[in-house]
C-alpha cells in the first residue's frame, strides 16, 4: 500500500488522543486486571463451593428431614447477634440448609443439616472464596467510596476502549496484516507485547466496553441516582414485589392468628416447581410479607412472590413478563456479566474473556514498563488540545452527558493540567 503522510493537525490529534489513552490506562489497566481476576471465582462459585466445602455440600441423604422451623430455631441460637436475612433451600438432597444473617457488609451463614437438625458450621462470608471474590470485585469493602471508584474506573475504561480502537486504526501509514489483525508473537521485546495489547484490544474492545457498561447499574451514582430517575420519569421502575420490603401488609384472618411456620413457605415455593434454589426472606415486623423467590441465575426464569405471613396466600407476584423493558435489558446485562445468561457456555465464555482481558492488560503493563526511561516514570507527554473534528466533539459531549463522572473528572483533569503546565512555563521563564 502507498504510504501517506499525516497532516500536522492529524498528527497532533493522534498524539493528543494517545495522551488521554495513556493516562486512562495508568489507572484502568490495573483495575481491569484486578476485576478480571476477582470475577473468575464468582463465575464458578457453585463448582468451587462443591469442591471447597464438602461438609455442607456433600451430605448423606436420609429418608426423614427435620422441620425447617426447627432448623431455623437452631440457626437463630447459633447466631443470636445478627438479624436473619434469608433462608436458602436447595433442592439438592446433598446440600445443607443455609441461613443468612446480617447485612451485606458483614454477613454470616449458618449451615444446618436438614436430616439431623445440627449446625454443621457457622461461617463469616468473607472467609468463603466466592463471597470474598464478589465483594472485592464490587469494591464493597471500600464503601461508601468503593461504588464511586468503581463507576469512575468503569467510565474511563469505556473511554479507554474507544481511544484504543482509534490508535489501532491503520491510517496514514503503511501497514500489513501482521501487527494489525494478527499479533507478531515471534517478534522480539516490546513488539510482541505491543501486538498482544493492540491487536487483542481491537478484537476485545467492544466486548470489554459492554462488560464495563453492564457493571454501571450496580454503582451508587449512575445506577442508584441517574438511571433510577430515568426509570421513574419513563414509568420503568423496578417492581416493588421483587424487594424484601415491598410495602405490602399481611392482614391476619382472625384477631388471634399467629404467623405460619417456615415450613409453610418452603412448601409453597417447592410446589411452584421453580428452577434453581429457593430464597425465603421473613419479615421483620408482624404485618410484613414473606418474600419467596428462586435464584436460577437467569432472571428470565425467576419469579418473586409476596405471601401473607398468616395464611401463605399470594399478595403479589412478579415474573419476567411483568418487568419493564429497561429492567429486562439491565437484568440480561447483569446475567451476562455474571456468566449466568446461557448456563455453562456463558461460564466458559466469561472465563475465556477474563483471561484475555488479563492478557491484554498485563501486556500493556509490560510494554509501558519496558519503554519507560531507566529509573524514571514514563508519563504521557503534554500536548495542547488541537482542533477537534465535529464528530469527535459530539462524541465527547455524548460521553460526558451519558457518563457524568467521566465528564466531571475530565474537566478537573484538563483544568489541573493546564494550570500545572502554565505554571511550569512561568517558572522556566
Amino acid at each position: 500500500m502507498k504510504k501517506t503522510v499525516a497532516s500536522p493537525d492529524q498528527s497532533t490529534l493522534h498524539r493528543w488522543i494517545w495522551r488521554w489513552h495513556g493516562y486512562a490506562g495508568l489507572f484502568v489497566i490495573p483495575f481491569l486486571f484486578f476485576m478480571s481476576l476477582t470475577g473468575l471465582p464468582y463465575v464458578w462459585q457453585h463448582e468451587l463451593e462443591d469442591w471447597l466445602h464438602p461438609e455442607y455440600r456433600a451430605l448423606e441423604p436420609k429418608a426423614l428431614r427435620i422441620s425447617f422451623e426447627q432448623q431455623l430455631a437452631t440457626a437463630l441460637a447459633a447466631c443470636p447477634a445478627k438479624p436473619l436475612g434469608s433462608v436458602r433451600v436447595d433442592g439438592n438432597p446433598h446440600h445443607a440448609t443455609q441461613f443468612w444473617f446480617g447485612e451485606w457488609s458483614n454477613p454470616t451463614s449458618v449451615f444446618v443439616n436438614p436430616y439431623t437438625g445440627e449446625v454443621i458450621t457457622r461461617i463469616d462470608e468473607w472467609t468463603r472464596l466466592s463471597f470474598a471474590a464478589i465483594s472485592l470485585h464490587g469494591l464493597t469493602f471500600a464503601e461508601p467510596y468503593g461504588s464511586w471508584l468503581l463507576e469512575f474506573l468503569a467510565c474511563w475504561g469505556i473511554i479507554l476502549c474507544f481511544t484504543g480502537v482509534y490508535l489501532w486504526w491503520p491510517r496514514g501509514r503503511q501497514w500489513s496484516i501482521w501487527g494489525t489483525f494478527l499479533p507478531r508473537l515471534s517478534g522480539q521485546g516490546r513488539q510482541r507485547w505491543r501486538d498482544l495489547h493492540a491487536v487483542g484490544g481491537f478484537y476485545l474492545s467492544a466486548i470489554l466496553a459492554l462488560y464495563l457498561f453492564t457493571g454501571l447499574p450496580w454503582t451508587a451514582f449512575w445506577g442508584g441516582k441517574l438511571f433510577t430517575r430515568v426509570q421513574e420519569a419513563t414509568g420503568q421502575e423496578y417492581p416493588h414485589c421483587m424487594l424484601d420490603d415491598a410495602g405490602h401488609q399481611s392482614l391476619p384472618p382472625t384477631p388471634d392468628a399467629h404467623p405460619l411456620p417456615l415450613d409453610a413457605f418452603v412448601q409453597f415455593g417447592l410446589a411452584q416447581h421453580l428452577p434453581g434454589p429457593l430464597e425465603i426472606s421473613l419479615p421483620r415486623s408482624p404485618s410484613g410479607n414473606v418474600h419467596v423467590r428462586n435464584r436460577n441465575g437467569d432472571t428470565a426464569l425467576e419469579t418473586h412472590y409476596q405471601l401473607n405471613i398468616y395464611t401463605a396466600e399470594v399478595v403479589a407476584q412478579v415474573g419476567w413478563s411483568d418487568m419493564p423493558t429497561t429492567q429486562k435489558a439491565v437484568s440480561m446485562g447483569i446475567d451476562m456479566h455474571e456468566g449466568k445468561l446461557l448456563g455453562r457456555p456463558n461460564q466458559i465464555l466469561s472465563t475465556a474473556l477474563a483471561l484475555l482481558f488479563m492478557l491484554i492488560s498485563g501486556a500493556a503493563g509490560v510494554m509501558w514498563w519496558r519503554r519507560r526511561p531507566q529509573g524514571k516514570r514514563d508519563w504521557p507527554q503534554y500536548v495542547r488540545t488541537p482542533r477537534l473534528p465535529l464528530g469527535l466533539k459530539l462524541g465527547l459531549g455524548v460521553a460526558a452527558l451519558f457518563l457524568p463522572l467521566f465528564g466531571l473528572s475530565a474537566l478537573v483533569f484538563v483544568a489541573g493540567e493546564r494550570l500545572f503546565f502554565n505554571r511550569g512555563k512561568r517558572t522556566a521563564g
